[in-house]
């Protein structure tokens, strides 16, 4: 006996193990897809926030492309990831749906069958009931029969009750689910829209991004040209000088200025200095053969030395320009809006030659050896 309950009891767990076990996995992979689905979530803030600063402080589009770029793939993740999650809770609210169908079905049942032994018992009354379990008239036996009879439908009873509470659990869970599943169907409806927007968004910033290419091809193309007329000019100029003094039997030898014996052409900071600078626009080196000043707007420029105007005129890129020369050397002074001075006058160190303008008020400064430019800021005071 004791045998045959212990075969029972073990068959029971098994049989509750194996009832709970898609519960319990359900839970498992509902655990796994939050703990997954925050971590994209993170990610996705994080590379924003990154993607922010970078526009922010105006960094190149190639770079803002990778942070793009990633974002997108987090994106792409997050999608899958809800989408995977939306398929699991459709299937689990199918599997609800079966079991809500066949519970449905034996409730009724079940509640057909009391029906009838209720309409059975009421229709007999209670005197003929009676007469109905006595048995040869042996009323101890009758209450036997009676006693089987309730337990049998009381436990029907208690069956049909557990049934009905164990269809409101899965109702419960299933219109969770589905409330869950609405919340995903948005999210996922969103989350498309967003990942569309930034395909769309990193189609522009290609564009520019070729665009850019183009732009900068052509402004160093540019810039180029006009550095080579520069050199043509001064080319000119000193072979013009030099034929000049020749007619006049001067002999001038060119010699650098002495160390800290120029003065500053104009007050202000310098933005970019002798030699190779980077361009962080254009993702680019080019040689500055001088540096740039940035001053007040419409600032003074002055004569850095005394010296003689050789050149006072608008030149192609360099704006209104001015080139002085000194004893063994030259002084470039351009971007100006206003120039003072003309071809032939004599200068004094702290003249005013001209002025900067208000919109770009930024000096380019140029001191020339033999017509080779040498670092500005070794000579200036």
């Amino acid at each position: 006996m004791i045998g045959i309950r212990k075969l029972k009891l073990v068959g029971q767990i098994l049989i509750l193990s194996f009832l709970l076990r898609p519960a319990l996995t359900a839970k498992s992979n509902s655990r796994d897809y939050r703990a997954r689905l925050e971590r994209l979530e993170r990610e996705l803030r994080e590379t924003r926030m990154r993607l922010q600063q970078l526009r922010q402080a105006e960094a190149n589009i190639s770079e803002q492309i990778r942070y793009i770029e990633k974002e997108e793939t987090t994106l792409v993740s997050i999608i899958s990831v809800l989408d995977i999650r939306q398929r699991m809770l459709q299937a689990e609210i199918e599997r609800y749906d079966s079991i809500i169908q066949r519970l449905n079905l034996t409730i009724d049942s079940s509640l057909k069958r009391i029906s009838a032994g209720l309409d059975f018992l009421y229709r007999r009354g209670k005197q003929d009931f009676w007469e109905f379990v006595v048995v040869g008239g042996d009323q101890s036996v009758g209450q036997k029969v009676a006693e089987q009879i309730i337990d049998k439908e009381r436990l029907f009873c208690e069956k049909v009750m557990a049934k009905r509470r164990k269809l409101e659990e899965y109702q419960a869970k299933r219109a969770k689910d589905l409330a869950e599943l609405d919340s995903i169907r948005a999210n996922l409806e969103a989350r498309r829209a967003e990942l569309a927007y930034l395909r769309a968004q990193k189609k522009q910033y290609l564009a520019e991004i070729r665009k850019e290419k183009i732009e900068r091809q052509a402004e160093l193309q540019r810039k180029e040209r006009e550095k080579r007329k520069l050199e043509r000019l001064i080319a000119e100029l000193r072979s013009k000088r030099a034929r000049q003094r020749a007619e006049a039997g001067e002999v001038v030898f060119d010699r650098k200025p002495s160390r800290k014996g120029l003065i500053w052409p104009v007050k202000g900071t310098v933005v970019s200095k002798f030699g190779i600078v980077w361009n962080p626009k254009y993702n680019t080196k080019t040689q500055n053969k001088g540096i740039d000043i940035k001053a007040k707007p419409g600032a003074g420029v002055v004569a850095s030395a005394d010296g003689e105007v050789i050149f006072a005129d608008q030149f192609l890129g360099y704006g209104k320009m001015v080139i002085i020369e000194h004893e063994g050397f030259l002084t470039v002074y351009a971007n100006m809006v206003d120039i003072f001075v003309e071809v032939g006058d004599k200068v004094q160190r702290g003249q005013t030659i001209g002025t900067l303008g208000f919109q770009s008020p930024i000096l380019h400064f140029e001191v020339r050896v033999g017509g080779k430019p040498v670092n500005p800021l070794e000579f200036l005071s």
